[in-house]
């Protein structure tokens, strides 16, 4: 079992923020525990939390420390489909598919 982290924002709501800078309006963040069977990404309200739904346009920010696959658009990710998240190695994901986000162990 894995944790990933993810914050996610409105695309482009901050033109001219200089280099460095996430260009957007904060819309979500959390932290969800991976598996090798395929997860949701939540809110890490208390309890299970609720899926969070991402409209198209967001940018998802994501982190892991476990090898893992992500997929979009409420499609499930399994352990050889979705994008690769390596360990450690943060990746920026557009969402152009509105839906939930599906994370899973790749091993």
């Amino acid at each position: 079992m894995g944790t990933v982290r993810w914050d996610a924002c409105k695309y482009a709501r901050n033109r001219g923020s200089g280099p460095g800078v996430m260009p957007g309006e904060f819309y979500s963040s959390g932290i969800t525990t991976s598996s090798t069977t395929a997860s949701d990404l939540d809110d890490g309200a208390a309890g299970a939390g609720s899926d969070v739904t991402f409209p198209v346009g967001v940018v998802l920010h994501l982190t892991c420390d476990e090898l893992c696959r992500v997929s979009i658009g409420g499609v499930a990710a399994t352990v050889n489909s979705g994008f690769l998240l390596q360990p450690g190695v943060a990746r920026d994901i557009e969402i152009t598919t509105a839906g939930t986000v599906s994370v899973c162990d790749e091993a």
